[in-house]
This record gives C-alpha cells, sequence and structure tokens, in this order.
C-alpha cells in the first residue's frame, strides 16, 4: 500500500525537502523505493538536490512546492494543477484528498508541526540571536514539553551531506524533533518543531492527532522560555 502513495516516478527522479521541514517524506520516498535528499532551507538548495537526477518533487516546510522536473523551483501554477489532478483521480475512485490524507498518516504516522518565530529587537538583535543558539549548543535542555532530548546535533559542524550551517537539532527519540536556527532573510531566531506518531489503526488517528498536538504545544511554550531574546 505504501508505494501507492507517491505518483510513479522515473528511477532518474529524486524527491528533496530541507532540513526544518517535515520527515514525512523521507519515509514515503523509502518505501516507494524513490530517491531522497535533505538539504539546507532554500530552494536554491532544494532545486539541485538531484545533481545529475531530475527534481521529481521538492517542499519545505514555508509552503513551496516544486512538482515537475521542467520547473526545478518552487511555482504554485503547477503545484495547483498537479493537487486538482490528483483531487479528480481520488474523486474517480470515491476517496477525497482528507481520506488520502487519512491512509497516508495510518501507514506512516500522524507527523504534526509547527513554527516558532522570535523577533530581535533594535541593534543588539543579531547578537542576541547568536547568544540564544549558542546557549542552546552548549547548554541544551534535558526534557520539552515532558519528552526527553535524546541527542542533540550542532549543524555547525556538518550534518550528513549537508555543509556547516547556524543552528541546532534536538532530537526527541520517537517522538519528534526541534530544529532552531537564525533567519537567513529576517532579524529572527525560528525553531521548526515535529511531533509524531507510530503507525497505527485508522480509527485511532483523531487521538493520535489530539495527542501530538497536545505535545507540541507544551514543546512551543518550553521553547519560549528557553530561546528569550
Amino acid at each position: 500500500m505504501a508505494s501507492t502513495l507517491l505518483p510513479a516516478m522515473s528511477p532518474d527522479n529524486v524527491v528533496a525537502t530541507s532540513i526544518v521541514s517535515s520527515t514525512m517524506l523521507e519515509k514515503m520516498a523509502l518505501a516507494a523505493h524513490v530517491h531522497f535528499v535533505v538539504t539546507l532551507t532554500g530552494f536554491k538548495w532544494i532545486s539541485r538536490a538531484g545533481g545529475a537526477l531530475a527534481l521529481g518533487f521538492g517542499y519545505e516546510e514555508a509552503l513551496g512546492f516544486a512538482v515537475d522536473p521542467v520547473v526545478a523551483d518552487k511555482d504554485g501554477m503547477s503545484a495547483a494543477l498537479a493537487l486538482a489532478r490528483l483531487a479528480h483521480d481520488l474523486a474517480e475512485r470515491g476517496v477525497t484528498l482528507l481520506d488520502q490524507l487519512d491512509k497516508i498518516e495510518t501507514t506512516f504516522g500522524v507527523h504534526a508541526g509547527s513554527q516558532l518565530a522570535l523577533r530581535a529587537e533594535g541593534p543588539e538583535g543579531l547578537e542576541a540571536i547568536r547568544d540564544a543558539v549558542h546557549r542552546l549548543r552548549t547548554a541544551p535542555p534535558s526534557t520539552l514539553g515532558g519528552v526527553d532530548v535524546t541527542s542533540v546535533i550542532d549543524l555547525a559542524n556538518g550534518y550528513e551531506a549537508l555543509v556547516p550551517t547556524d543552528g541546532v537539532v534536538l532530537e526527541l527519540g520517537t517522538q519528534g524533533r526541534v530544529v532552531v536556527r537564525p533567519s537567513g532573510t529576517e532579524p529572527k531566531l525560528k525553531a521548526y518543531v515535529e511531533i509524531t506518531a507510530t503507525p497505527g489503526r485508522a480509527n485511532e488517528l483523531g487521538q493520535q492527532r489530539a495527542r501530538c498536538q497536545r505535545i507540541l504545544d507544551l514543546v512551543r511554550n518550553d521553547l519560549s522560555g528557553l530561546l528569550q531574546l
């Protein structure tokens, strides 16, 4: 069933997303035997993710989508057409987009995500952002929202195949992760939170979504206090 949840792609295609985006795409790509690449934030990285391979699908947390190898950049027009085609094809089988989302989350687990953005004020703002990331790097919390922080990854040392960048990843075991980094375009410190649930039965989705949202809110509250600028 899992392999049918991604469209058929050429072996020369790759799917890609940025490190601050949901981890679900990697799980879907693995199940569908599709090449997957994670990049730094921004379509300047995502659009080049495949190297010699064509970008069959790319997206990032800020709602940018590339759905056609002909347009290796975020493009709302082609993404809207792709969604309309998907809705049409599903409707012919008596299935809605929400039905398909239920199927995906039943197969791969609920993935609840949210962003926290803290604006730095005044001429000392950028220094305050650097100090906040440094504090997190050198004295990370042991728990967030009641969930244990199981590992800390300093992106300044590089991560997997990524070039070094300023940021920290706090992994929450099987329950999710938090990525904290300075914004590349605004005087803001951003935290990207993802809380996940293990795959379950379709009739458990409501409970899983509620639980993930509850933990997500608790993690965000803890981060708000921890990352004060």
